[in-house]
């Protein structure tokens, strides 16, 4: 399938909360996009080609610019395709709590339900991209009362945010339902009974989740891997205004790399282009391709001079 320098490319697989919260955005928006599906656990060899090595998905492609996390893939679907608006307001405090604590929460739940249902080749390789730490699903059913209550307590908040409304920007959906939806969203995927006891004896959140499922993921095509190698071969990287760091940090033209601090910390080097108050953009010469840029927000990766 051939793709041009101006297409959307989502790297996902269809289980994947993260990706959700993009493919709910590309469908508020009704954008235009190719899907990349990408295997579930490694090995994932023209992924990895094209970040540098950073394994976790989503990823998002626009020809020889690779954006990593979510927190920036959304602003760039924002800027690229800004009709409807879905930025502003609180949706941003909003991320930091659903994506390092809340998830953590249904997290618990899920694998205490189905872990025991889930390949040991799929349990060994979350526990290699959790840097090694223990995942077993027997002992996380003993924090699974914690986490059903923590997620309880939060329901009950999202449900009282709504009110009379349904989404919580209002008229029309924004990043903040964008930030709720995928937690719900993988609850009721893998735990359908317990997210429905959940959500029981709340209209509001009934109707929200009832219109997040109706909004669809836009209109999208599906394309191999191996396509969006061959984009990225054909592009260059979008020009760029080059900044400096901060306090000590490198500076532009100097060999660094950056990481995810959290999991999944595969370290990618390459050549210092931009580190701006939100961003870090990366250049790697990659043989056979030529240049990428890879970008990746501040908030949630290390940038450090390379070894």
């Amino acid at each position: 399938m051939h793709i041009d320098h101006t297409t959307l490319v989502l790297h996902h697989y269809d289980g994947s909360p993260y990706a959700e919260k993009v493919r709910f955005v590309l469908g508020a928006k009704s954008a235009r996009w190719v899907g990349v599906t990408q295997p579930m656990i490694m090995p994932k060899p023209e992924l990895t080609l094209l970040t540098g090595g950073y394994r976790r998905i989503p990823v998002l492609q626009v020809g020889a610019d690779i954006y990593l996390d979510t927190r920036l893939i959304l602003a760039q679907i924002e800027r690229r395709v800004p009709d409807p608006p879905m930025a502003g307001g609180h949706a941003e405090l909003l991320q930091i709590a659903t994506d390092r604590v809340l998830f953590q929460a249904v997290v618990t739940v899920v694998f205490s339900e189905v872990g025991r249902l889930m390949p040991p080749a799929f349990l060994a390789d979350r526990q290699a991209l959790a840097g090694g730490r223990p995942l077993d699903p027997a002992a996380m059913a003993s924090t699974r009362p914690h986490a059903l209550s923590q997620l309880r307590a939060t329901l009950c908040a999202l449900s009282r945010a709504l009110g009379d409304q349904v989404w919580l920007g209002g008229v029309r959906p924004t990043f903040a339902d964008a930030h709720a939806w995928f937690l719900l969203w993988f609850l009721k995927r893998n735990c359908p009974d317990t997210f429905r006891h959940l959500i029981d004896g709340h209209p509001a959140l009934i109707r929200w989740t009832e219109a997040c499922a109706a909004l669809g993921h836009g209109r999208h095509a599906e394309a191999s891997p191996a396509d969006a190698v061959e984009a990225a071969r054909r592009d260059l990287p979008d020009p760029i205004v080059v900044s400096d760091g901060f306090l000590g940090e490198p500076g532009a033209g100097e060999r660094v790399t950056i990481a995810a601090d959290d999991y999944g910390r595969d370290p990618i080097e390459g050549t210092l282009v931009r580190a701006s108050d939100d961003e870090f953009v990366v250049r790697r010469l990659v043989p056979g391709i030529g240049p990428i840029d890879v970008h990746a927000p501040r908030l949630g990766f290390v940038l450090a001079r390379a070894q």
